[in-house]
């Protein structure tokens, strides 16, 4: 089941990212847990957008992260926003 994947990022989604992501050809469901939400993001040399992948990233975490973790993250960051 993962053949054709080759080199890719395989991550969570929440559920009103993952409908806008899906929209994109670039990423589809991952074969392993594509079912629980995860999605798979193929990575071509010379062409990855780094700041894309923090992004995607930090939204997982966020997804799976406990509150106090989720906190912790946005203390550390400075980030003020209500999540």
């Amino acid at each position: 089941r993962w053949e054709g994947y080759g080199t890719s990022l395989h991550f969570m989604t929440d559920p009103g990212q993952r409908r806008e992501l899906e929209a994109e050809p670039r990423f589809r469901a991952s074969p392993h847990h594509g079912f629980r939400g995860w999605l798979t993001l193929a990575l071509q040399p010379g062409q990855i957008d780094w700041a894309e992948i923090s992004q995607l990233l930090a939204s997982a975490y966020r997804a799976v992260a406990s509150k106090e973790l989720v906190a912790e993250m946005d203390r550390e960051s400075g980030d003020a926003r209500e999540h």
